[in-house]
């Protein structure tokens, strides 16, 4: 294999390049190619472009699919085939070429490099430098002192290290100016924001509409700090997607170019998005101080308990000896109903603590809810005034009541703070025996019949860009410092364990309605839990791209009774196949139709694991899509809007049946 380096060496290069030239009717290619892949099979037709390429050559993934490279290639330039052929022909696994594309405007030059293995082909194509003689021409002519000729290739070869380092740096490079518009920063700012660079340079008002609006304050504050520090200041403050409302941690550091009078010329600094980072250190840190909490909380509560038993006692034994007709008759009663009434809260916060998740029982809804509601009536305010609108009679609910409760109460706590002055809290519940439509909801409309706990505030509402993403992890509006943002995903996970929902109607400034939809009992639910846990854990390796399709399946199987290895690269899953440490039931791969290197994976599995089932959910597609000798290696074929409950039955049957060999 030939040495790489991020020009083409002056010398090597005037034996082994190529000038081609451009296909007549091909478009006009002035723009740099860095990283171009594709994966090719035994016949050099293409299996995987990646986005570099395709976007190069402009074309879609369909039609670069199944299509020779060559002839992709000679879109561009003719000649082209000439070096493939060489590639091809090329005894070495690893090979690389130079050639000279002629465009109308200047040359381009590019570096070819293939790899072959037992199925197919990778080959790279990047732009690269030309070679030492043409940089001098272009750089004023062959007079030219060899001195300053050796120092412009090596200043051109930095300046192109440089750029791809930047393409590489996980964040965000960026230089701003004193008005926070942009001079100049790197494409990765558009996956953070939703906002391409070039719409950053002349439009400061985007840099402060993308700042999480509860942390603009902080920011300008930490701007003037800047200013004060030569050696620039570090902060974290959130970012809002532009498209998504996703809301991102991010790590700042800036540093201000400042006169010698004080006046700002502008910043340079960088991101870097540590949102997952944040999130954890919250939790871990909410979590050690609820811990203590909990334990000051439960010592207390002891004593607190112990000292109002005394107190009862001591009533009930003076009341045991007064009359009726003395005048401390009534104080001695109130003190008596008083100290019963702490001692039952005493109890219930207590009980609070014990609780521990993930046991479900019958329950009497309306009951479950007047407790609860008695309970936030001691926890909130003064200031706000709670009502309840509950039914006669018992309405029974099959759930786990300690998740119930915590649901309900940050509901009522996400309520208060919206009613920072004074304001109204609704407590209605319903019973219904036909379906609802539902606005912005999560999870399923329940099976009929059904009840609804309804929370209803008149607070400050909740804005309506805000209501597709309220209910996403980590979602908030509120300052960094106060909420962590899983309370409503926390309540969007209870609905979706219980079969139910929940939906959320606002007006900005008018106030804000949860609903909770949850499915009546009909007493069969106990079994049917009993039955699913009986069943033996199964153990699934899961392979699929990074992305909210792969977590949210893999998060769905493992709620229901399955353990779940996930990993994204194909290696990685085969070396997993490999371990012994592993006793894997199936493997599951995660592929959408036009991803050919997990689905060409799953002929490669059947041949490693002749005794394990292989499924294939596919996403965004049908099995029409796929070709037929890959689908024959599958034990079971998903397809994507496969509904939840036939998705666990079809998965059920399989492991009760043979794999296919």
């Amino acid at each position: 294999m030939k040495t790489r380096h991020p020009g083409p060496d002056p010398d090597a290069l005037t034996a082994d390049a190529q000038v081609l030239l451009p296909c007549s009717d091909a478009p006009h290619r002035s723009d740099w190619l860095d990283g171009g892949l594709a994966l090719l099979d035994s016949a050099h037709c293409v299996v995987h472009a990646n986005g570099a390429l395709l976007n190069w050559l402009g074309i879609r993934p369909e039609e670069a699919l199944g299509a020779p490279l060559d002839s992709l290639l000679q879109r561009c330039c003719l000649g082209i085939e000439g070096v493939l052929r060489r590639a091809w022909s090329e005894t070495s696994p690893c090979a690389e070429y130079h050639f000279q594309l002629l465009p109308p405007s200047q040359s381009q030059w590019f570096r070819l490099e293939t790899a072959r293995n037992r199925d197919g082909w990778f080959v790279r194509l990047s732009s690269t430098l030309p070679p030492l003689r043409d940089l001098v021409e272009d750089g004023g002519g062959g007079n030219q002192d060899p001195e300053k000729q050796h120092l412009r290739l090596r200043l051109l070869r930095a300046e192109s290290q440089l750029e791809k380092l930047i393409q590489r740096w996980p964040g965000v490079l960026f230089s701003q100016r004193a008005d926070f518009s942009f001079h100049y920063v790197n494409s990765k700012i558009e996956q953070l924001t939703g906002v391409p660079p070039d719409a950053w340079r002349n439009q400061p008002r985007l840099f402060w509409d993308a700042i999480h609006e509860a942390d603009v304050e902080e920011f300008k504050r930490q701007c003037e700090q800047a200013t004060k520090s030569p050696a620039g200041i570090t902060t974290t403050y959130r970012l809002r997607h532009a498209v998504t409302g996703k809301v991102s941690y991010i790590l700042e550091h800036r540093q201000a170019a400042v006169t010698k009078s004080g006046a700002v010329l502008g910043y340079d600094g960088f991101w870097l998005d540590i949102t997952r980072q944040t999130i954890a250190e919250k939790r871990l840190s909410t979590t050690a101080w609820k811990e203590t909490l909990a334990l000051l909380t439960m010592g207390l509560a002891h004593d607190f308990s112990n000292l109002m038993s005394g107190i009862l006692s001591l009533t009930e034994l003076i009341l045991s000896q007064t009359s009726a007709e003395d005048k401390q008759l009534p104080s001695l009663n109130l003190i008596k109903q008083s100290s019963l009434q702490a001692s039952q809260l005493v109890q219930r916060i207590v009980s609070l603590h014990r609780s521990q998740t993930g046991a479900r029982q019958y329950h009497d809804f309306n009951q479950a809810v007047s407790e609860l509601i008695e309970l936030v009536s001691k926890i909130l305010p003064r200031r706000i005034r709670i009502q309840t609108e509950l039914p006669p009679g018992q309405l029974a609910v099959y759930m786990d009541v300690v998740e119930f409760r915590q649901t309900i109460l940050n509901l009522a706590l996400n309520a208060a703070d919206a009613m920072p002055n004074r304001g109204v809290l609704v407590f209605r519940l319903t019973a219904h025996t036909t379906a609802q439509e539902l606005a912005h909801f999560q999870g399923r409309f329940p099976r009929l019949p059904c009840v609804c706990l309804t929370v209803q505030d008149n607070g400050s509402g909740i804005a309506a860009r805000h209501l597709p993403h309220l209910f996403d992890p980590f979602f908030t509006t509120k300052p960094i410092t106060k909420g962590s943002g899983l309370g409503l995903y926390n309540a969007r996970s209870f609905v979706e364990e219980h079969g139910g929902a929940i939906s959320v109607e606002s007006t900005e400034g008018a106030g804000a309605t949860f609903h909770l939809w949850l499915p009546q009992a009909d007493f069969t639910e106990a079994e049917r839990m009993t039955d699913q846990q009986s069943k033996r854990r199964r153990s699934l390796l899961l392979i699929g791209q990074p992305g909210f399709s792969t977590d949210s399946i893999t998060e769905f199987l493992r709620t229901n009774n399955f353990y779940i290895i996930a990993t994204h690269t194909a290696d990685r899953a085969l070396e997993l196949l490999a371990s012994e440490e592993n006793t894997l039931d199936g493997v599951m791969v995660l592929a959408e139709p036009d991803d050919g290197v997990l689905l060409n994976l799953i002929p490669e599995l059947r041949d490693r694991c002749h005794t394990k089932r292989i499924v294939l959910q596919l996403i965004g597609g049908n099995a029409d899509q796929v070709e037929n000798r890959i689908l024959a290696k599958a034990d079971l074929v998903l397809a994507s809007d496969a509904e939840e409950t036939t998705f666990l039955k079809r998965l059920d049957n399989l492991f009760a049946s043979e794999p296919t060999l």
